[in-house]
């Protein structure tokens, strides 16, 4: 090599250099921006068990141990906290960007070596992946490897290369479960393509084969188990869900999480994307004696991968995740450059690349400014003067029992699974002081003080909040605050906490905080999608809605009505005149001896219909024409409460909601503290509002199904 060449391989290396560590530096900035959400919170927890538990940890869930080892290591010397813990995965995009130094430079030159680790660092998946203290990283690194050196190794049939696909072959199977479906795949190609054009070759390809199975022999048998188990509870939807099939076709230019960035620039930068693609496969042809085929293999091994777990999905179990195609990224981005390299001039070459970073800096700057991961600060701020040591936890959902069992490592967590539902995860991670069951009575008996987190919004019915009356009765304790709610825009996590306490003396007196009507009261409602009929709207107490879910709406009366309660919704109730006093008084005695007003006489139809005009008032109900597809209410004499608001839109204008079999409402529903929309089945401790000032203003949106 002569002076002038040293000198040209010196310059390309400070630029690789300048442009890896540049990338570094934009992958670490805002690495804390975001809380610890569920999954990391797992990763995290089980970094704190010993190494063989977190092997035998691992067995039992759905990822292989290595990331977790790798960040156990990590967390040994920086501690475990999100900027140790996403470090892990923050080192597997850099891992995977320093292939562009070895085996890309060697199979396709300095230029490709520059454009590859460029359009590594800056893809928004990868820049989203090493934020999240997950696998996902390392799965695209060794899915890449893995291709490279299969390459390699059998073009240049060097001891070294087929060592090397060896190593990252088993540090793949035991890093991800997608990892065996792309080994699988790369094997498979090669050995093809041994057979009909150099079978000499077969001989090493067999000993690492040989070898590659021999080393995930002890992790094989756990994976047929897991396989073997009926998952008859799985969080992941069928593959033809929208959720799937959108983020399979967008999960590299977006947040796993989704984006608020306007979707023209996802759309553009898939439509960029594709022509590169486009562009690749056509240079992939005129070179397709010599680095072509590696390209081909990459998008054999992408699109086989995506059509295994789809397939995969069907006959066992749904495995198809948008963030589990993160592994095969990295071939989308071999593609991606070679498609790059088909332009002639060097400065095409750099234009194109500075598009793709245009295209992809809003999403950049949408993944490390927007909070996605909960509102888990402002809980941690609310919590930290009021949590005793002694205090315990009683979680809904796995999602915040997670979270708070990696928070507050040292408080016992608790999380509540229906009879017959053995939970979506594997919750040994956060033993010892994290367990589920199926009943926590025992758990919060004799507790001082415990805290009710529920989940508000739920797409899963697996998992409902628990009521504050079976705390109270299970644990013999008292609600001594009101709950109080914490959400995120553009968060799927809004959580709702409520302290109770052993003692009496700290039982809550609910009614004193509640005093007098609200002068004013303004409820937009918008969202119609048309101004047909009336907007339908009422307004319901808890004590109203349980009556309301448990009887009225059954068309049926309760046999028995706390003084309490009877008093608040009919006695004291001024809405009511003293004849509808006097005609529901004809139902109910009151026995003294136990506060309790008894049903004692049978109503017939026409008193039924009598009844149901009483009820509309207690509903406070109003119906409103609807103007440019917008419904306005007033309100003036509302008592002040906690209300769960319903709103409808009664298109046909008979008064009532229609209703599918075994369906979602035929017309259209707003219900009050939906600011992220209707996942779910909308109840009162999901979805009240707090109405407590003179002058108020509400808005709802309408959705419909």
């Amino acid at each position: 090599m002569n002076l002038e060449q040293v000198i040209e391989q010196k310059k390309f290396y400070i630029v690789w250099m300048t442009i890896f560590i540049a990338g570094a530096v934009l992958l670490f900035i805002g690495i804390t921006n975001n809380n610890i959400w569920y999954d990391e919170a797992f990763t995290g927890c089980l970094a704190r068990h010993s190494f063989i538990d977190i092997v035998k940890i691992s067995a039992g869930d759905n990822h292989p141990p290595l990331y977790f080892l790798i960040t156990k290591i990590i967390t040994l010397i920086l501690g475990n906290s999100a900027f140790s813990l996403r470090t892990a995965s923050l080192l597997g995009v850099l891992a995977l960007a320093a292939l562009g130094l070895g085996p890309i430079k060697r199979i396709f030159g300095k230029k490709a070596s520059l454009l590859f680790t460029f359009i590594v660092l800056i893809t928004p998946a990868f820049v989203g992946q090493a934020l999240n203290a997950r696998m996902y990283t390392w799965a695209a690194f060794f899915t890449t490897a893995c291709a490279l050196y299969a390459y390699l190794a059998v073009t240049g049939n060097k001891r070294k290369d087929w060592i090397i696909l060896g190593v990252v072959t088993v540090l793949g199977l035991y890093t991800h479960i997608y990892l065996m479906l792309e080994c699988f795949i790369v094997y498979t190609a090669v050995f093809i393509w041994l057979v009909f054009k150099d079978r000499k070759k077969l001989i090493p390809y067999f000993i690492i084969a040989a070898s590659v199975i021999v080393l995930y022999l002890p992790w094989i048998f756990v994976v047929l188990s897991q396989a073997s188990e009926v998952a008859k509870e799985y969080w992941i939807p069928a593959p033809t869900s929208p959720w799937i099939l959108w983020g399979t076709l967008f999960i590299p230019f977006q947040h796993e999480f989704g984006s608020t960035v306007d979707h023209i620039f996802i759309n553009i930068a898939w439509l960029i994307s594709a022509a590169l693609a486009v562009m690749g496969i056509i240079n992939a042809l005129k070179q397709r004696k010599t680095a072509g085929k590696l390209v081909f293999l990459s998008g054999i091994v992408a699109l086989c991968t995506f059509a295994g777990a789809f397939i995969l999905s069907f006959l066992i179990r749904p495995i198809l995740v948008p963030r589990y195609l993160t592994s095969i990224i990295g071939l989308y981005v071999i593609i991606w450059m070679y498609g790059i390299l088909w332009l002639k001039q060097d400065v095409l070459k750099i234009v194109a690349a500075a598009l793709v970073l245009f295209i992809f800096i809003p999403q950049i700057i949408d993944i490390k400014t927007v909070q996605r991961n909960g509102p888990i600060a402002e809980i941690r701020a609310y919590l930290q003067a009021k949590v005793r040591p002694d205090d315990v936890f009683l979680h809904s959902d796995e999602h915040q029992f997670g979270i708070f069992a990696y928070y507050y490592p040292e408080h016992k967590h608790y999380l509540f699974l229906k009879q017959g539902f053995a939970g979506f995860g594997n919750y040994d991670a956060f033993a010892p002081n994290g367990v589920a069951g199926h009943y926590f009575g025992n758990f919060i008996k004799g507790k001082p003080y415990v805290w009710l987190v529920n989940r508000i919004v739920n797409n899963f019915p697996q998992l409902p909040p628990i009521p504050e009356q079976e705390v109270e009765k299970y644990g013999t304790l008292y609600k001594a605050a009101l709950a109080q709610r914490f959400s995120q825009d553009n968060s799927f996590l809004h959580l709702e906490i409520t302290e109770f306490s052993a003692d009496p003396n700290d039982k809550l007196d609910e009614s004193a905080l509640f005093q007098g009507d609200i002068k004013e009261l303004k409820i937009t409602v918008s969202g119609f999608r048309n101004n047909q009929g009336k907007a339908d709207i009422s307004f319901y107490t808890r004590e109203l809605y349980e009556l309301s879910v448990y009887y009225f709406w059954q068309g049926k009366l309760p046999e028995q009505i706390e003084q309490r309660v009877f008093d608040k919704l009919f006695t004291d109730n001024n809405v009511f005149t003293d004849e509808d006093k006097s005609f529901v008084l004809r139902f109910y005695t009151l026995d003294d001896s136990n506060k309790l007003y008894t049903l004692t006489e049978k109503s017939v139809e026409k008193d039924m219909e009598t009844f149901y005009a009483i009820y509309g008032k207690l509903l406070h109900s109003r119906r409103k024409d609807i103007t440019k597809q917008k419904a306005e209410f007033t309100f003036t004499d509302l008592p002040k409460d906690m209300y769960y608001i319903f709103v409808f839109h009664d298109e046909n204008g008979d008064g009532l909601l229609d209703l599918r079999e075994n369906a979602p409402p035929a017309e259209g529903m707003a219900v009050s503290n939906a600011d992220s929309g209707l996942s779910g089945e909308p109840t009162f401790d999901s979805n009240y509002v707090v109405l407590d000032k003179d002058n108020m203003e509400e808005s709802l949106t309408m959705y419909y199904y």
